[in-house]
């Protein structure tokens, strides 16, 4: 069985113009279970690269990022970022399928009626992914990229229930 210590941290701050949060993490695993690509591949009815289980030694450490500021009444802008870094201690390599860093950065307009739809939500979201280039051994590095996001969200109150309705176009 996997064996961990785990460390949490939480600072945050709030107001009515702004919030801020930030938490890391540590994470040390004396015994981490993971799937990993082998150089090897596999023909016949499951034709292609062969991964093998590995149980090893492991950092796990990062954070998350969250900011909202609202410059207008109705206006906000936010930004979410997310970073993992994963390292096999035994081996000193990175640990397989670890996330980039990534960022979400929107604008949003809540429009103020409120009768019939609540919770008015229109936004336009970036996605910003770094390149991963601390790879495991047999795993492809990739390229970072954006894309861009429309949203669109309202709840509507049908007798004691609310039903929520959502669309959004991503890039």
């Amino acid at each position: 069985p996997e064996e961990a210590y785990q460390l949490d941290l939480v600072f945050e701050k709030t107001s009515n113009n702004y919030s801020i949060s930030i938490t890391p993490f540590f994470n040390y695993f004396s015994n981490y279970i993971y799937l990993t690509p082998t150089p090897g591949f596999a023909l016949g009815t499951f034709t292609g690269q062969v991964y093998e289980y590995r149980q090893n030694k492991v950092i796990l450490s990062g954070g998350e990022m969250q900011f909202r500021v609202n410059p207008a009444k109705n206006l906000s802008f936010e930004m979410n970022g997310e970073y993992v870094y994963a390292v096999n201690l035994d081996s000193r390599s990175a640990l397989p399928y670890t996330p980039p860093l990534s960022v979400l950065t929107g604008i949003y307009y809540s429009p103020g009626f409120r009768k019939l739809f609540k919770d008015n939500r229109i936004g336009f979201e970036m996605l910003t992914v770094a390149s991963q280039k601390l790879v495991a051994i047999n795993e492809y590095s990739t390229n970072g990229y954006s894309s861009f996001n429309f949203i669109l969200k309202t709840k509507i109150s049908l007798g004691n229930q609310m039903v929520s309705f959502v669309f959004q176009i991503q890039n």
